[in-house]
């Protein structure tokens, strides 16, 4: 214990006895006698005791500390000191504090950190307090650079809010990081095909932002194709094949593909009207087949800036059997529907084999249906040959189905009708 006295008196005084509550009594050496009653302002202090109760509230690059005061001492100032969570070693936070608050500032963002507190007064200093923890709020960084990345064709990647010494780049299988890890900016190359991304994470191997990437020619292995079969007049026999893309393969916006080329296993095969995507996901060509009956297995492949990509298997498309043609379709205002008498046989003249050729009867009698989804049957007309048209203007958009009973077969061929307005 330390006793401090502050007191103004003349002479030479020494103290006698403490008088409990008002002070001490005063003896004057010079004149041998005792003054009485003289109030004296005393402060007693003992070693105080360290601070409890810490709180903390963290921001990016600093954080707000309080604390409870010493419940012995009193203390006069507090002593803080603080470090990453990770290091041993502790750093002063000065000047000192009188009371019990301080604030940290120039601290790393997504850190964590480790604080403690001590009280001083005269009489000496406590312990330190127990260890409070707190992490610092991340700025996210964000990335730019463009996709895809082809072979030999390296591309630089920049990160804004980089945190150096605490930040660095990571990349995905098929992608390659090959100059500075730990800079803001860095160059990527292709050693793959496919979806890939680069990251940039923190010291604790945390993911803070992620820009995925295409890699190299497109691979497009989710292709399918619903294959819808039309005609248009003079008995021209079209194919149409829709094409989609997973949402795991494309990247809209950033891997545009540029053309689309597209094969057949048949032989007299052709494509009119192919029209590329122009960043969107889905495609669309017509496929003529060279005579009717025909039947092919449709393939695909898929350009981008890094070149070609590898075949890949569409659907298999086959022409009407039957000598009724359908068109247009997608049908807008008028379905119509033209029952033409020919053969297959005629499919000989382009050097095609076809077995079990059929004579159309001369003489049928057609019975034609159009179903919505629900199987409600909307239109019915029968006829002998020529032209029936169904009036569709008032049908709502959507996909429809014809059957086409011949008065041979028990069962209707069934084409799938568009309607669009």
């Amino acid at each position: 214990m330390k006793i401090i006295m502050l007191f103004s008196i003349k002479g030479i005084f020494f103290f006698t006895e403490l008088i409990q509550n008002s002070g001490y009594k005063v003896a004057d050496e010079t004149q041998g006698i005792y003054i009485s009653n003289v109030q004296l302002k005393i402060y007693y202090y003992e070693t105080p005791s360290a601070p409890t109760n810490l709180q903390d509230k963290a921001t990016t690059n600093g954080c707000a500390l309080s604390w409870t005061k010493s419940a012995v001492g009193p203390a006069k100032t507090y002593h803080v000191q603080y470090k990453k969570a990770n290091e041993s070693t502790w750093t002063d936070a000065n000047p000192d504090e009188s009371g019990t608050s301080k604030t940290l500032s120039g601290l790393a963002s997504g850190t964590p950190y480790n604080w403690r507190v001590k009280s001083i007064n005269p009489a000496g200093e406590s312990v330190y307090s127990s260890t409070g923890s707190f992490t610092t709020e991340v700025i996210p960084p964000s990335i730019s650079g463009s996709t895809p990345i082809c072979y030999g064709s390296p591309k630089s990647f920049s990160a804004s809010n980089w945190d150096q010494g605490n930040y660095y780049w990571e990349a995905s299988n098929g992608l390659v990081i090959f100059s500075c890890s730990t800079c803001p900016t860095t160059n990527v190359s292709a050693n793959g095909s496919g979806d890939g991304w680069v990251s940039i994470k923190n010291s604790n191997h945390v993911e803070l932002a992620q820009f995925r990437i295409y890699v190299g020619t497109p691979l497009h292995t989710d292709f399918y194709a619903n294959i819808m079969e039309s005609i248009k007049p003079p008995r021209q026999i079209i194919g149409q094949a829709i094409w989609d893309e997973s949402d795991d393969l494309y990247l809209p916006g950033t891997y545009p593909v540029s053309e689309f080329l597209w094969s057949f296993s048949a032989y007299g095969w052709s494509v009119t009207q192919q029209k590329n995507p122009q960043g969107i996901s889905f495609g669309r060509v017509e496929m003529i087949p060279p005579y009717t009956g025909a039947e092919a297995e449709v393939y695909v492949s898929a350009k981008n800036i890094c070149g070609l990509g590898g075949i890949n298997y569409a659907g298999t498309i086959g022409s009407m059997s039957s000598p009724a043609i359908t068109y247009p379709n997608p049908a807008t205002n008028t379905l119509t529907i033209e029952i033409v008498q020919e053969t297959i046989s005629q499919a000989k003249s382009l050097e095609q084999t076809v077995t079990d050729a059929k004579v159309i009867k001369q003489d049928p009698t057609y019975d034609l249906r159009l179903y919505d989804a629900q199987s409600n049957l909307l239109r019915q007309s029968f006829t002998k040959g020529g032209t029936v048209q169904f009036n569709v203007s008032n049908l709502l958009n959507g996909i429809y189905y014809l059957h086409i009973y011949d008065g041979i077969s028990e069962k209707p061929e069934i084409r799938q009708i568009m309607v669009e307005h």
